[in-house]
């Protein structure tokens, strides 16, 4: 369970991470000083009081799945997995789209992990193939240049273009597709630069607030459930390894 926590914990601004059962026992955690696991137990208790107590106010037939607060000293995050729930304290500076998409590959590693125990690792991302600047129109599809079987696809770009603040990384991409066509074989060239034209997005400007939209959108591809969790862990790590650096 604790590796789990351990890209969550890893992105910067993360102060510490837990995970409690149904019960508000802490199962595992990823904790500094002076966060203790007895201190989280005690805060989750009251946040799960003051959620029903909500939902009652509210009268709603539905149940709570997850809290956000932002405070002045800095974040709090809560996420229902199944009977479990995820606790991630930051700092102001922290990078929240990043620590959401940390909780959804945590979910999955944890829903994976209760089926076969077995969770796919991520390569590191490779250096891009240069190639020449991309043409983008809306009827158009973009061309990319093609690697060798062994290394697979890669987005195609000007080798002397930068990464802007705020985007992700054109080798954080080749490895989204990598993952892609590992599931769906050839076509993941076409189905990844079609779902980036719909989303009005171009592989040398997508913006870490798009990243998750564009992981489930090119999840929607792949058939197999296992073979969609194996994508979307692997793609979904590869950005938050991203956000590490």
């Amino acid at each position: 369970m604790r590796e789990a926590l351990t890209p969550i914990a890893g992105i910067p601004g993360v102060i510490g991470t837990a995970l409690l059962s149904a019960d508000d026992r802490c199962l595992t955690s990823a904790l500094m000083p002076p966060y203790e696991e007895m201190l989280i137990e005690r805060v989750m208790r009251g946040l799960r009081h003051a959620l029903v107590t909500l939902n009652v106010t509210l009268d709603s037939e539905q149940t709570w799945s997850g809290l956000y607060l932002r405070c002045d000293g800095g974040h709090l995050l809560v996420r229902r997995i199944g009977e479990m729930v995820m606790l991630v304290f930051g700092q102001p500076t922290m990078n929240v789209a990043m620590v959401n998409v940390g909780l959804n590959v945590a979910a999955m590693k944890l829903r994976v992990g209760e089926g076969s125990g077995v969770v796919p690792t991520p390569p590191r991302p490779a250096a891009p193939a240069g190639s020449g600047p991309i043409p983008r129109t809306s009827s158009q599809r973009i061309p990319m240049p093609v690697r060798s079987a062994a290394s697979g696809p890669v987005m195609g770009w000007s080798a002397a273009s930068t990464t802007a603040a705020g985007v992700v990384p054109r080798t954080t991409l080749d490895v989204v597709l990598r993952a892609l066509a590992k599931q769906i074989g050839a076509s993941a060239q076409t189905v990844m630069l079609d779902e980036l034209v719909a989303l009005g997005l171009a592989p040398n400007n997508v913006p870490f607030a798009s990243y998750t939209t564009m992981i489930d959108r090119l999840a929607q591809h792949v058939g197999e459930p296992g073979r969609r969790t194996a994508f979307v862990i692997e793609a979904e790590l590869a950005g938050i390894h991203t956000a590490t650096q």
